[in-house]
């Protein structure tokens, strides 16, 4: 019975990582996109003209995973040039 449930665990487990549906309860509450977060941080940037670029950038990775690197990475990334710039509030 142990065996079994080790090998369910697995698989379910395994195909959470290949696109499929999951079974952990916690994934209901975590946000489908980065919209939230790439908002709040596009607000913490100027409204002046050549500032509006760095939003542009931050928010052009909204819709991706929020727990993805290829995400988060490129917003952090736009937010630090854009401080680097004078953008920040």
């Amino acid at each position: 019975m142990r065996k079994f449930i080790g090998i369910f665990l697995l698989m379910a487990w395994s195909s959470a990582h290949a696109g499929l549906e999951s079974i952990n309860p916690m994934s209901w509450f975590v946000p489908k996109d980065a919209s939230n977060y790439a908002t709040k941080m596009a607000a913490t940037i100027k409204d002046t003209p050549a500032c509006q670029r760095f939003k542009d950038e931050i928010m052009a990775h909204a819709k991706g995973s929020p727990t993805d690197g290829k995400t988060v990475g490129p917003i952090v990334e736009a937010r630090r040039k854009a401080t680097e710039a004078g953008c920040a509030k």
